[in-house]
């Protein structure tokens, strides 16, 4: 994968946890299209309650993803599998 993507196909890293925060946990299809377009993870995670918020994120990932597929080929309208989890976490 590394060779491929320049990356591995699992990542991981730790954080200490000094304050409330939340987790997002996103396939490809629910993220690449809010980097792509520039949106802001922070911004598009940051509503009040958890399951509408990420439902609006997903929702938003497979709008972008279709937009640009369409604009790129009419012929092609794609969008990847977009699941996310968001978590409230709390030290």
């Amino acid at each position: 994968m590394t060779n491929r993507y320049g990356h591995p196909a699992i990542e991981t890293t730790t954080r200490e946890i000094t304050g409330p925060c939340r987790l997002l946990l996103a396939s490809d299809g629910a993220y690449e299209p809010h980097e792509d377009a520039g949106h802001c993870l922070y911004t598009e995670c940051d509503g009040d309650d958890l399951i509408p918020t990420v439902r609006d994120l997903v929702n938003l990932a497979v709008d972008t993803a279709v937009k640009t597929s369409r604009a790129l080929d009419p012929n092609r309208i794609y969008a990847d599998n977009a699941t996310a989890l968001l978590a409230d976490l709390r030290p």
